[in-house]
């Protein structure tokens, strides 16, 4: 079985060499951790689990997209992950833009035509990583002060 990935999904690149190895490492290790997230019966995160899965030979478990905003999720799940450099970030953000515009075309009628700039897409990336860094920081917080 070889599933496609949902464009969503490709506004992130593939991890490079040393990162997947690390990652096709701790799944022969460990097993698929975190199940391979489907929408519309495409990859909308973990390319690169179900890649290593594949070349591991282990089946990998699938779980389907409960959600309404598929690219911040994405992009959420995706951002902590990755060690990402500023190119990287700005691709990141125009993919972004480009994705809304071309959900914009199909789901907007013609007399809304407001479009997603760059610059837009950029702010909408930096809230959501600020968002993940102070949700994971009071997560850290949270634990160091409650643990026994």
């Amino acid at each position: 079985m070889n599933l496609e990935h949902h464009n969503i999904a490709n506004i992130f690149p593939m991890m490079q060499d040393n990162e997947y190895q690390g990652l096709l490492s701790d799944i022969r290790k460990n097993g698929l951790v975190q199940p391979i997230v489907l929408l519309e019966g495409k990859i909308l995160d973990g390319r690169n689990r179900y890649k290593a899965c594949l070349e591991l030979g282990i089946d990998p478990e699938f779980e389907d997209y409960q959600g309404n905003d598929p690219a911040a999720y994405v992009v959420s799940q995706n951002l902590h992950r990755r060690h990402l450099n500023e190119t990287q970030r700005a691709s990141v953000a125009a993919k972004l833009a480009d994705l809304e515009n071309g959900e914009a075309g199909r789901n907007r009628s013609a007399n809304l035509q407001s479009k997603t700039t760059r610059k837009e897409a950029a702010e909408k990336l930096k809230e959501i990583t600020n968002s993940f860094r102070l949700n994971y920081c009071q997560y850290l917080a949270y634990h160091k002060f409650n643990t026994k």
